[in-house]
């Protein structure tokens, strides 16, 4: 329940339950601190490099330190200024109980979505487990507005031609059957709340997408960063609002927050409206960072180069066995891309991941040398529930039937790619 339900609602005595899970712990202010008193074990759950809710108070901080002095005399000097307006719940808990376990797996975006904010903010750690089929939208899209300008100052800045080539988007994308029940988020990336930009694209849907039940049922909603917080779309559009060469933005905490919670709401696609470019852009402004990586990113996973000249007798240290590797060398003769010990979730591996430009497919290769014990096999097996339930599709080979006779036992996997849509790279 909410924090301020807990507070009507529980009676106020200690352990008044065995654990308290405190989620969105950095959305939090430390007033909220009052949880902790509920019961003798917490779980705090949060992430300090997405939004902090915003300072409340302004003004010199000593008056509220002369308070804390005076009602919580105990507190150590050092730890004081995690009691101001400026800190959150998790903050907090991360001082006073540093080394916290972070958690890497991502459900939500594809692959191509969540990369950039893995490796701008979590220093590549995250690992995404959604899988896709051959239906799903190209992840990321970049819209330019080269007549794009802004207009007003402060809070009024706004960029017309930006929300109209937005909203004309949005538009064709609820009538093409592709987007079929998907849900749509608006994020402008100046601004705050009530901005002018913002305004500006809530009065266009009015006019050009009147039909308020329709606008409910896709769940549009526009806003900014903070606005999104905690939330998802399926499709999420973003609005850079900046012309020409702006001020750059990414050095402040706050910043970085912001742009990392816009760049992972969208669970299946993120569509980038831009009316500057690359070049005009600073190097280190998180705007040229997000643009050049949804303009390089490609469709799909290749095979990594120095994988290209394996030989079948001689084992290379990337794959478990010399069979998994002869497996990989007939894959790759026959045209596909195929990526060896696919990362796939915490400690988990794929041996081979095959990859098309909609699809992957999840090739196990069962050895004698890691499939000797039951033990080996039923944590295997354990790990392919897990990644199933994550959308993977799974094929295992045996390396008796493929010591037998490789083409024959191999006849299947391309009768399956075939009918799931995974072709062999163009050119090959």
């Amino acid at each position: 329940m909410p924090v301020r339900q807990v507070a009507e609602t529980i009676d106020p005595r200690p352990d008044a339950f065995d654990v308290i899970i405190i989620d969105e712990a950095s959305q939090l202010p430390v007033e909220s601190a009052f949880l902790l008193w509920l019961a003798p074990q917490v779980i705090v759950v949060g992430d300090d490099k997405q939004c902090s809710p915003p300072m409340r108070v302004s003004g010199e901080l000593e008056p509220i330190y002369e308070r804390i002095e005076e009602y919580l005399p105990d507190v150590p000097r050092a730890f004081r200024h995690d009691l101001t307006p400026k800190s959150n719940l998790y903050e907090l808990m991360n001082v006073r109980f540093p080394g916290g376990q972070r958690l890497t797996d991502h459900h939500r975006s594809m692959p191509e979505i969540i990369a950039w904010s893995s490796r701008m903010f979590y220093d590549g750690s995250l690992t995404p487990l959604r899988q896709y089929g051959t239906d799903r939208l190209p992840p990321l899209r970049v819209v330019d507005v080269p007549d794009g300008y802004r207009e007003g100052r402060d809070q009024n800045v706004r960029n017309p031609p930006e929300a109209e080539k937005l909203v004309t988007e949005l538009k064709a994308m609820i009538e093409d059957p592709a987007y079929s029940g998907k849900t749509f988020g608006i994020i402008s990336l100046q601004g705050g709340e009530r901005s002018g930009h913002i305004r500006l694209i809530e009065q266009l849907l009015d006019e050009h997408l009147p039909d308020q039940a329709l606008r409910e049922r896709l769940k549009i909603r526009v806003g900014t960063p903070p606005d999104f917080q905690g939330d998802q779309r399926d499709v999420i559009l973003l609005s850079m609002v900046a012309t020409g060469t702006p001020r750059i933005q990414g050095g402040a905490d706050f910043e970085q927050q912001r742009w990392n919670v816009a760049a992972t709401r969208a669970r299946d696609q993120m569509v980038l409206f831009a009316s500057t470019t690359l070049t005009q852009l600073k190097s280190d402004d998180l705007r040229a960072s997000l643009l050049k990586h949804m303009l390089d990113t490609p469709m799909r996973e290749t095979t990594p180069q120095h994988l290209l000249h394996v030989e079948p007798q001689t084992k290379h240290p990337e794959f478990d066995s010399l069979f998994e590797q002869k497996v990989f060398l007939k894959i790759r003769e026959r045209g596909y891309e195929v990526v060896p010990q696919y990362p796939a979730g915490r400690n988990m591996r794929i041996d081979l991941v095959i990859v098309g430009e909609k699809g992957r497919l999840a090739v196990e290769c069962d050895g004698r040398y890691w499939h000797s014990g039951a033990k080996q096999v039923q944590d295997d097996l354990l790990r392919e529930r897990i990644l199933r339930r994550a959308g993977w599709t799974f094929w295992r080979l045996r390396e008796s039937d493929f010591l037998l006779d490789p083409d024959v036992s191999l006849r299947p996997l391309w009768a399956l790619l075939d009918r799931i849509g995974i072709h062999p790279a163009k050119g090959q």
